[in-house]
């Protein structure tokens, strides 16, 4: 038992003296969902956000990370996006979302950015 014990040992102190590569390792970014707002002639907005909220046809509601899934209609109005530095607002026709595993798609028939 003693002999494996040492061996044991032996082997965890050899891979500790090991100069290893360090790994980058991409940050996770725990408060962000992906964003995509398009229209039938452009992409307005592709990227990275802590909210979204958008003009609901029974009412406005906000996306945070780890919402649950849902597809709903749009009405006219305003949609707020960004985060804690910055906020965009985009001046929307009727449309729809689908927020899905922390990604909100949004489509609608014309925007124009404030």
């Amino acid at each position: 038992m003693e002999t494996q014990l040492f061996a044991f040992i032996s082997c965890n102190a050899y891979f500790r003296s090991l100069s290893l590569p360090q790994l980058n390792m991409p940050t996770i970014d725990t408060k962000r969902i992906h964003l995509t707002i398009s229209t039938p002639d452009k992409k307005f907005f592709e990227g990275r956000v802590q909210k979204v909220t958008l003009p609901g046809s029974a009412g406005s509601f906000q996306v945070l990370k780890d919402h649950v899934p849902l597809v709903s209609t749009l009405q006219k109005g305003t949609i707020l996006y960004g985060g804690e530095r910055q906020e965009h607002v985009l001046a929307i026709e009727e449309g729809l979302v689908e927020v899905l595993n922390n990604s909100i798609t949004v489509l609608v028939t014309s925007a124009i950015q404030h």
